[in-house]
């Protein structure tokens, strides 16, 4: 039925179960909630109620400070809504960033990131009451380093800004994910090889 009405004749029986059509942004609350019975001269009261509700979203990953990402929401539910979008940047490489109150419902979210990331597909989530949604996307870079030695064993490290972010073996390997930037690559001494060792020192490259 649609609206409000009273009176509905209904055959004797068991197992009779009220659902409702969702509406953006608010919490359906039916009475009563699991199945119910009719019998003969017992009417039941039944009621169906939309009251609105709210939650929030949190967003958590390692981002480098300078760049910035856009955030777009836009609601499934309600396709009149209009879409929400918001400008994130990182605070010391991480971004931790959590919209204010949204109504309760389904949504698409998308990422917009800065040229030198792999996109992200756009995702569907649902947003609950009194709830708070925690996202945690792995941004990648989608720059390569390749590296090729004359020797099988070869064992070295990446650093950025000092820091080990990878380490690699053989005579062929490629480092993946990267951002452009300047980075220090360590060749770790051989066993057997130790000439070769110490004519291999810390090179500076540019991933363009």
């Amino acid at each position: 039925g649609i609206g409000s009405t009273q009176a509905i004749r209904l055959p004797i029986g068991s197992s009779y179960l009220l659902s409702a059509e969702p509406i953006y942004g608010h919490k359906i609350v039916i009475e009563p909630s699991s199945s119910f019975s009719i019998s003969e001269g017992s009417p039941v009261s039944a009621s169906i109620s939309y009251e609105k509700a709210f939650g929030n979203i949190r967003i958590e990953s390692e981002f480098p400070v300078g760049e910035e990402a856009k955030v777009i929401l836009k609601a499934i539910d309600d396709k009149d809504s209009p879409e929400k979008s918001w400008i994130l940047s990182a605070n010391k490489k991480f971004i931790f960033w959590e919209s204010q109150n949204l109504p309760v419902g389904n949504y698409i979210l998308e990422y917009q990131l800065p040229q030198d990331y792999y996109p992200l597909p756009p995702s569907e989530i649902s947003i609950e009451e009194n709830s708070t949604l925690t996202l945690k996307p792995q941004l990648l870079g989608s720059r390569q380093l390749q590296i090729r030695t004359n020797e099988d064993n070869a064992d070295f490290e990446l650093y950025s800004k000092g820091e080990s972010i990878a380490k690699g073996k053989g005579k062929e390997f490629t480092f993946s994910n990267l951002f452009p930037g300047e980075y220090s690559l360590v060749f770790h001494p051989l066993i057997n090889e130790k000439k070769i060792a110490k004519r291999l020192c810390k090179i500076h490259t540019i991933c363009k």
